[in-house]
C-alpha cells in the first residue's frame, strides 16, 4: 500500500486495524502521523479515544491492554506508538495481538530512520494482517519530479534555473524541500511562478553565486568569473558548501564527457536527451544545453578527462585525504584554478 493509499483509508474513515510505518524517509511518516492523529477522529471524539505513546516509555502489556478497550462514543479508537524504532525489543511480545487485532482499534507504529527486517515474524504477521508501509528516500534524479509535483498540488510552477537551484542545494531532504516550498508559496502571487530571484530571497540560495554558475563560467573559461564565485563561496561556507558543488562538477563533467560523442545530435532536445538532462521539450531544451555545448568548444576530451580526475582529487582533499591542513574551501578554490588553467 502506497502513501496515497493510506490517505484515502483516513479520509474515507475506513482504516485497516494495524498500520506499521518504516523507513530512512522520515518525512512521509511524520505527514501520515499527523493525518492518524488530527483526521481520523472527531474532536470530541479524542480525549477519550486517542493514545500517543512514544516507544522508549511504554512496553507490550501497556500497548496491549490500551488497544483491547473499547472505544467510547466513537466507533473506534486510534493508538500511535511514535519513534517505535525504540520499542524494538518488545515487538516479539506484539505477536499475540498482531495476530488477532482488535477491530474496533486503529493501531499504528511509527518507526522511523532504518528499516525493520521484512523476515521477522513481526513483520511477516504485521503484513499479513494490516499494512507494512515503507518510507523510501528519493533518488536525486527524483528530486526535481517531486518539487515539480507539490508545487503543481499547489496551483505554482517552477522555472528551470530555479528548479535546478532547489534541487541541488537543498537535495533529498524532503523535510527542508516542504519547508522551503511552504515559504514560497506564501511569497508568490497566486497560480505564480517561482523564480531564482523568489528563492534568493526567501531561501537564500543566491542567484549568481552558485554551482551552476561556475559550471558556465568554467566551460567558457571565464577566470574572472570563476574567481568572483570560488571567493564568495569561501566567504559564505554555510550558505554555499564546497562539499555540494563539488557532486555539481561532477554531475556537469561527466555529462560533458559523454557529450563528446553526442555532439552530432540534429536537435538540442535530442542532444540534452542523450547526455541525460531531464528537458520537458525543445523550448527547455535550448536553455539546458548552452554550457555542454560551449564545454566542447573551449575543452578538448583529453582534457575534460582531466578535469574529472582534478575533480574527484578536490573531493578527497576537501575530505581530508592527504590534505591536513588547508581548509575545504581553500583546496576547492586551487583545484578550480587548475582547471581553469588547462
Amino acid at each position: 500500500m502506497d502513501i496515497q493509499e493510506i490517505e484515502k483509508d483516513i479520509k474515507n474513515k475506513s482504516c485497516k486495524p494495524l498500520y506499521f510505518l518504516h523507513g530512512e524517509e522520515s518525512f512521509y511518516i511524520d505527514q501520515l502521523i499527523i493525518q492518524f492523529e488530527k483526521s481520523l477522529l472527531e474532536e470530541s471524539e479524542k480525549a477519550f479515544n486517542l493514545s500517543v505513546y512514544y516507544g522508549r516509555d511504554v512496553n507490550a502489556k501497556q500497548v496491549i491492554d490500551t488497544a483491547r478497550r473499547y472505544p467510547m462514543m466513537a466507533p473506534y479508537q486510534v493508538v500511535i506508538i511514535k519513534e517505535a524504532q525504540d520499542f524494538k525489543k518488545h515487538f516479539a511480545d506484539m505477536i499475540s495481538y498482531i495476530e488477532s487485532p482488535s477491530p474496533t482499534t486503529v493501531l499504528v507504529f511509527a518507526y522511523k530512520n532504518g528499516k525493520i527486517d521484512g523476515r521477522s515474524e513481526f513483520a511477516k504477521k504485521k503484513k499479513k494482517n494490516g499494512v507494512l508501509f515503507e518510507s523510501k528516500k528519493l533518488y536525486d534524479n527524483q528530486v526535481a519530479g517531486w518539487i515539480q509535483k507539490t508545487l503543481k498540488s499547489k496551483q505554482l510552477s517552477i522555472d528551470d534555473q530555479a528548479l535546478d537551484l532547489m534541487a541541488e542545494y537543498i537535495g533529498t531532504d524532503l523535510s527542508r524541500l516542504h519547508n522551503e516550498i511552504e515559504k514560497l508559496a506564501i511569497s508568490v502571487n497566486d497560480k505564480g511562478t517561482i523564480t531564482s530571484d523568489l528563492i534568493a530571497r526567501n531561501i537564500g540560495i543566491s542567484k549568481e553565486f552558485n554551482a551552476f554558475e561556475l559550471c558556465d563560467a568554467l566551460a567558457i573559461r571565464d577566470a574572472v568569473k570563476v574567481y568572483r564565485i570560488t571567493q564568495y563561496f569561501i566567504a559564505n561556507p554555510k550558505s554555499t558548501p564546497v562539499f555540494l558543488s563539488i557532486g555539481t562538477l561532477h554531475n556537469f563533467f561527466s555529462k560533458c564527457l559523454l557529450a563528446f560523442s553526442k555532439i552530432n545530435e540534429r536537435n538540442d532536445k535530442s542532444f540534452a536527451d542523450a547526455i541525460g538532462l531531464n528537458v520537458r521539450n525543445e523550448y527547455a531544451a535550448k536553455h539546458r544545453v548552452v554550457p555542454y555545448r560551449n564545454f566542447l568548444k573551449h575543452y578538448t576530451l583529453a582534457q575534460c578527462t582531466e578535469v574529472i580526475d582534478l575533480i574527484f582529487n578536490c573531493d578527497l582533499e576537501i575530505k581530508g585525504v592527504n590534505n591536513p591542513s588547508q581548509s575545504a574551501e581553500g583546496t576547492f578554490a586551487n583545484y578550480m584554478d587548475r582547471i581553469i588553467k588547462l
